[in-house]
């Protein structure tokens, strides 16, 4: 069987030509990072002026797949925009090339035709070389005028850790645990995936297990391609309980007075305790779900920012209540957050609260002076937002 993936209008004889567009004269409709077919059922795939609709994530769950349906030396073919030489063309062609290369970064202004990404030649043989691929023929071409193109010819390597990989997310793909929608959360997933195939994780349960901390999905995933019936079991239950959210609110929880990681790092050590009576069949209690797909420290940063400027509108809008709940939060989900312990304290201030906006105001320019997060001038206005309340006696 020979496979086209993303054929659109270009239908390929021989092939069963594939889209995720019922506008297009696929054979079948179906998303090319999830593809309806047996492992190792197929000689080859040609995916033409594809990945670069995908986007960089979900061609790394595109490229697994392919390897999961060829057969052992099965032959992939890629083609995308030689991004390099575009961009030498639009730097320096005249206005005709010039238009005909911007519209070849971009993609056409058509729904499903927008280019997510696009892959430097370097970049695609590595994430091919990472999803078990070697790469045996490659080739720069004009696909149209002043629209150069790259096409890569690969055969599947084979090899336990790229099964185990193309297996793994599969899994996550399937149970919609990939996070295609959120850019931050897809790249933390994928720092979490790289820490479950390193030798040191994935050959020790107990500490695989821990991934739940983070991610109750890709634990079960791991374990239900590892298989172990105990750990999935107890992962699918985290997962059911909404465990993530119960990280979250355990972060909360610590003391607002302490630094980010180690309000952390504390949060982690409880989830542990959660860890193993849930392997214990004693689950904690369910949560409600939450806004945040995934626990990492890089989340609870970016969860602080999306908090924080919510505040900020309360704030621009002089409701200095809401304000103030939405800076309480913020700092919550990241205590090393110096603007929302600068507006926490503003909050206050505006609403006649003098005991509570000094600490803030201390604990913003302490974060300030510490991470250089600020220039000279936001520094010394907050220490003259001190001086004054300390000459007004507010102190």
């Amino acid at each position: 069987m020979k496979l086209n993936i993303g054929c659109g209008y270009n239908y390929l004889k021989g092939y069963v030509n594939l889209d995720a567009s019922r506008d297009s004269l696929a054979d079948k409709f179906m998303e090319a990072h999830q593809l309806g077919f047996d492992d190792g059922s197929a000689e080859e795939i040609k995916a033409a002026q594809l990945v670069e609709h995908l986007g960089f994530f979900k061609t790394k769950y595109f490229l697994a797949e392919c390897y999961r349906v060829l057969k052992d030396g099965g032959l992939l073919l890629l083609e995308t925009p030689h991004i390099e030489k575009t961009f030498r063309i639009f730097l320096k062609g005249p206005r005709a090339a010039r238009e005909a290369a911007l519209g070849w970064v971009y993609g056409s202004e058509r729904p499903g035709m927008e280019h997510r990404y696009c892959f430097p030649a370097e970049l695609l043989e590595e994430l091919l070389a990472g999803a078990g691929f070697e790469v045996k023929k490659k080739k720069l071409f004009e696909y149209q005028a002043h629209r150069p193109a790259l096409r890569l010819a690969a055969r599947k390597k084979g090899s336990p850790a790229a099964d185990f990989e193309a297996a793994l997310r599969r899994e996550l793909a399937v149970e919609g645990t990939a996070l295609f929608k959120d850019e931050y959360a897809a790249a933390e997933l994928e720092k979490l995936i790289k820490a479950a195939l390193s030798p040191g994780i994935f050959e020790n349960d107990e500490l695989a297990f821990e991934l739940a901390l983070y991610e109750p999905g890709l634990a079960g995933a791991f374990f239900r391609v590892k298989g172990n019936a105990r750990f999935i079991k107890a992962a699918a239950a985290l997962a059911a309980a909404n465990f993530t959210a119960r990280m979250y609110g355990t972060l909360a929880a610590q003391p607002l007075g302490a630094s980010h990681k180690d309000a952390f790092d504390a949060a982690l050590e409880l989830g542990r305790r959660d860890l193993k009576e849930a392997l214990a069949g004693r689950l904690p209690p369910a949560e409600k779900p939450g806004p945040q797909p995934l626990f990492s420290l890089e989340m609870t940063r970016i969860s602080s920012d999306r908090v924080f400027r919510a505040g900020l509108k309360a704030y621009e809008n002089a409701d200095f209540g809401e304000a103030a709940g939405y800076f309480a939060q913020a700092l919550r989900l990241c205590r090393d957050n110096p603007y929302a312990w600068l507006y926490f304290a503003r909050s206050f201030e505006a609403r006649g609260e003098y005991n509570e906006c000094a600490p803030a105001y201390e604990k913003a320019l302490a974060l300030f002076e510490r991470g250089g997060l600020a220039g000279p001038e936001m520094v010394e206005n907050v220490k003259k937002q001190l001086r004054s309340l300390r000459r007004l006696g507010r102190l």
